[in-house]
């Protein structure tokens, strides 16, 4: 091909992230981020296919990029997603109506473009940082995303898995903890995800909180919870009072949002912040999460043999009081076989944080992978 740009596309919970980038991986033009594309404000699948190709022919329109003449295709990466089928399915953090989302089929229709690919946001992060980041002197490792969700790309004698129904590599959704009891957005108790994701983290903080109270993080959660509660009162008594219908279902929207951030008021920023200030709950709080996201990976180890697992998201950007735990709770339970070094004197398996972590484009440059993937291999 001798287009010069891809496109790639980041879907998530919060919002969408588009950019076009060239074949050395750099962005060239970007839009998007939190709030933008959200698909929650965006639940019709028409309506939201609408929306984004309206902001893809803006940008194609762009002096930089000189046309869709010079795009060789679509990347997208977003959760639930196939790369088989090109439908985002069941997603646990996205809207029901996205369920049987044929996004690929949309998109190439409404925009006129025939090279449009979709795949899991973690596979595309995997092949971000194999084409980009630190992953491109090994064809055997594993991508571990930490967000909202937990998800995860593998990679084995240099192939991208990604299963009979390309929806393989669901780590997340394995179960990790059997002494607890959260529900996880699939429908499942005590998936990975529930443990150690920016989500899963929030969830013990505030287990934690109310159990210590004291530090730090109680002191904000007594804060947060006043906070909420006075704003509840002051919707729910306008809600009572207004008549207008428009204004009711606003209303109810923020009630909704409210009652969310009432369950969680404490977040996994709250707990890196408290714990830069050496606040012992949130020090305890990381290392709970990483004993469990670290034993887990261990299993992990055991079924692909990796010889590097990568860290990637918000939480992961937290550092070390993610790594160091995680890292000495997977070497503990680790079999002897992956323990020590190899005649090279590298460590047989290590855990890393991404090197794209701290790039704000990295999303997008995974999702642009997938087009020179399918390019490469002319399938």
């Amino acid at each position: 091909m001798e287009n010069k740009y891809v496109v790639g596309i980041d879907i998530g919970g919060q919002g969408s992230t588009i950019g076009i980038v060239d074949k050395r991986g750099e962005v060239i033009l970007c839009r998007g981020g939190q709030g933008f594309l959200a698909p929650w404000d965006h639940r019709e699948q028409q309506v939201y296919v609408d929306a984004l190709c309206k902001a893809l022919e803006e940008m194609f329109a762009d002096e930089k990029i000189g046309g869709k003449e010079n795009i060789a295709g679509i990347g997208i990466g977003a959760p639930s997603s196939s790369y088989l089928t090109g439908k985002i399915e069941k997603a646990p953090n996205l809207p029901p109506e996205w369920d049987n989302f044929e996004i690929t089929k949309m998109v190439s229709k409404k925009i006129n473009l025939d090279n449009v690919f979709l795949d899991n946001d973690a596979n595309a992060a995997m092949l971000g940082e194999w084409a980009y980041g630190g992953a491109k002197d090994t064809n055997h490792c594993i991508m571990i995303t930490l967000g909202t969700g937990l998800g995860s790309g593998i990679v084995a004698e240099g192939r991208l898995i990604r299963g009979k129904h390309g929806l393989g590599g669901e780590l997340g959704h394995t179960r990790a903890y059997h002494c607890g009891d959260r529900i996880c957005g699939c429908g499942r108790i005590d998936c990975l995800e529930r443990y150690a994701s920016a989500t899963g983290m929030a969830f013990t903080a505030v287990q934690f909180v109310k159990q210590k109270q004291t530090g730090i993080l109680y002191e904000k959660y007594k804060e947060r919870i006043a906070e909420i509660r006075a704003e509840l009162l002051d919707k729910n008594i306008k809600l009572n009072s207004e008549k207008d219908e428009e204004e009711i279902k606003n209303l109810k929207a923020q009630i909704t949002e409210l009652e969310r951030k009432y369950e969680l008021p404490i977040s996994s920023k709250d707990v890196c912040d408290a714990a830069e200030k050496n606040d012992p709950l949130a020090l305890e709080i990381f290392a709970f999460t990483g004993k469990i996201l670290g034993e887990s990976l261990a299993n992990f180890v055991a079924f692909s043999d990796p010889n590097k697992i990568f860290l990637f998201g918000g939480l992961a950007k937290s550092g070390k009081y993610i790594l160091e735990p995680t890292r000495k709770a997977m070497e503990v339970n680790l079999l002897k076989n992956y323990k020590g070094y190899d005649d090279e004197g590298n460590k047989k398996v290590d855990v890393y944080l991404s090197e794209l972590n701290n790039n704000a484009d990295a999303a997008i440059l995974g999702a642009s992978a997938l087009v020179w993937e399918k390019i490469k291999s002319g399938n």
